[in-house]
C-alpha cells in the first residue's frame, strides 16, 4: 500500500506520529503469521515488537521498487522467528532432573539424541528434498518463495515438501 510506504518514508524522516498507522496496518497480520511460525503467543508477540524496532532502524533503507512495506516486514518476521529458532536451538538444554527419573523430567542426553536422529534423517533425503525442507522450515520460506529460487513448479515443491516429510517421519519411528 502506498499509506504504508509513506508511514515509512516519513518513519525514516524522523516523524514520530507516522508508526502508530504504521503499527496499526501491520500489526494483526504480522503477528497472525508470527503466532502461525513461533505456536506461541508470547514469542509471536517478541517478534513483532523486535520487527518493528528494526522497521524504524532501518526506514531509511526501504526501497519501493524492491517490494512492498508489508513484504519487507513479513519477511522480517520470517527471519525474525527463524533466527529465534536457531539461538534456542544452539543453547543447551539445562534441566533439574528428578532423582527418582519422574514422568515429565527432561534428560539432556535424549534431546542430543533426538537432534541426531533428526541429523541423520535429513542426511539421508535427495539432496534437492533436503535443501526444500530445511528453507522451508528452518529459514521459514514460502512455497511460491522456494518454487521461484528452485526454477520448479510449485505443485511440484509442495509434492516434495510433503513427501520428503512422510520420509523423516518413517525413518525416524512414526514420531
Amino acid at each position: 500500500m502506498d499509506d504504508e510506504a509513506g508511514a515509512l518514508r516519513r518513519i525514516a524522516a524522523g516523524d514520530a506520529d507516522a508508526l502508530a498507522p504504521l503499527y496499526d496496518a501491520l500489526a494483526p497480520a504480522l503477528l497472525a503469521l508470527a503466532v502461525r511460525l513461533c505456536g506461541r503467543r508470547e514469542d509471536a508477540e517478541e517478534v513483532v515488537q523486535d520487527v518493528f524496532v528494526r522497521l524504524v532502524r532501518t526506514a531509511d533503507r526501504f526501497d519501493p521498487r524492491l517490494g512492498s512495506v508489508r513484504a519487507w516486514a513479513y519477511t522480517m518476521v520470517r527471519n525474525a522467528v527463524a533466527s529465534r529458532g536457531r539461538r534456542s536451538a544452539a543453547r543447551p538444554v539445562s534441566v533439574d532432573l528428578d532423582p527418582d527419573g519422574a514422568v515429565g523430567a527432561v534428560d539432556p542426553r535424549n534431546a542430543q539424541d533426538d537432534r541426531l536422529m533428526v541429523g541423520e534423517a535429513l542426511a539421508a533425503l535427495d539432496p534437492l528434498d533436503r535443501a526444500l525442507v530445511s528453507e522451508a522450515y528452518l529459514e521459514g520460506r514460502s512455497h511460491a518463495d522456494l518454487a521461484a529460487r528452485h526454477a520448479l513448479p510449485l505443485g511440484t515443491v509442495k509434492s516434495r515438501i510433503r513427501r520428503a516429510l512422510r520420509r523423516l517421519r518413517d525413518r525416524m519411528g512414526g514420531a
